[in-house]
């Protein structure tokens, strides 16, 4: 019996494996597995809120914590310090260019009251009627507002021989002695006046104007005949001399001007010249005897 089963064994374990079409034997099939049970569906109400509670909902923002707040407030405080330093530095830089414009323009410098700015009679015109070192060198003019002044004053000036021209009276008591004599012409003088004061203004601006017609209004207004508001004479006179030298022009130039209630302001200016200045010469033109004058 034992050499049977031994033989058996043996020869089941030397038989070859089945192949995949080959049947397998029914003793060798297993018992058939109990039925899986079916997934129950859920009820229509608790599935919905089922996948409603499980879905993902919309992110709630995240509250910064206080480290957080407070680097983002660090952040903002060193751009705004950032702005407050450029701004500094840019009225550091206007100051700089304040200060060394009072160093330029003051330097050596005495500042004079406005009230005895009056009182300076600073020479405004010179004798070719353009615009006297004097007056230029007190008000630091540029060489763009001399050539504006300067223009200026040229004009006037034609203004004030034209205004002249209308009214002028000439006489020769002697061959020696001439006269000009010129009334008031107070209307066109202020015509005058007017357009030097707007050009004075347009280039020098409403602060340094009123300080050129303060300063050098006297000049201004010998200059340029008064304005018309007085009688001008100019007196010329042929003086010999004992020697063998020709004679000298005696010139006196007077003028009257009203001065208040009842009274009136005598300016006289006299000169001997060998001939006559530029500033004389149209009016010495016009004297009988010369050519073209009379």
């Amino acid at each position: 019996m034992a050499a049977a089963f031994v033989a058996v064994a043996a020869a089941a374990w030397l038989a070859p494996a089945p192949r995949g079409g080959d049947p397998v034997p029914r003793s060798a099939s297993p018992a058939p597995a109990a039925p899986v049970a079916a997934a129950a569906e859920p009820a229509p109400g608790d599935g919905a809120v089922e996948a409603k509670a499980g879905a993902p909902g919309p992110e709630t923002p995240a509250v910064p914590t206080r480290a957080e707040a407070v680097l983002a407030e660090n952040g903002a405080l060193r751009e705004a310090n950032r702005d407050l330093m450029g701004q500094n530095e840019q009225l550091r830089e206007h100051l700089s260019g304040v200060l060394n414009w009072i160093l330029t323009n003051f330097r050596g410098r005495y500042a004079v009251p406005e009230r005895l700015v009056g009182r300076l009679d600073v020479s405004a015109v010179a004798d070719d009627f353009t615009l006297h070192e004097d007056l230029a060198e007190l008000l630091r003019i540029t060489p763009e507002e001399r050539e504006r002044i300067n223009a200026a004053f040229l004009s006037a000036r034609e203004m004030v021989a034209a205004a002249e021209d209308e009214v002028m009276v000439t006489l020769s008591p002697t061959p020696e002695v001439g006269i000009v004599e010129i009334p008031p012409y107070e209307s066109r003088g202020e015509e005058v006046r007017q357009h030097l004061a707007a050009a004075l203004d347009s280039a020098l601006g409403s602060n340094r104007a009123p300080w050129a017609s303060s300063a050098a209004g006297r000049d201004l207004e010998r200059r340029f005949g008064g304005f018309g508001r007085g009688t001008r004479t100019i007196r010329f006179e042929l003086v010999y001399g004992d020697g063998e030298s020709g004679p000298t022009v005696r010139i006196r130039d007077q003028r009257e001007m009203p001065d208040g209630e009842g009274r009136r302001r005598i300016d006289a200016v006299e000169m001997d010249a060998e001939s006559i200045p530029p500033e004389y010469q149209p009016y010495a033109l016009r004297l009988p005897g010369v050519p073209g004058g009379g």
